[in-house]
């Protein structure tokens, strides 16, 4: 991994988000990080590590209805 940045809350994507689409890396959620299988090496990604206030974050397909 390149660079990994922890994410505990909006305030901090609104303060780092912009570096980190500038990075042009691609970004990877890592999730609390277990569980994970890494090849050895330095791999061109941004790991994002979600904390706090995104502990409960969900996801959804483009077009889904959000309630």
């Amino acid at each position: 991994m390149r660079t990994l940045v922890t994410l505990a809350s909006t305030s901090d994507l609104e303060e780092l988000g912009p570096l980190m689409l500038s990075s042009g890396l691609e970004m990877f959620v890592l999730g609390n990080g277990s569980n994970l299988l890494v090849a050895d090496g330095e791999h061109d990604v941004l790991g994002v590590h979600l904390v706090g206030e995104f502990e409960q974050l969900r996801t959804r397909e483009e077009g889904e209805w959000w309630w």
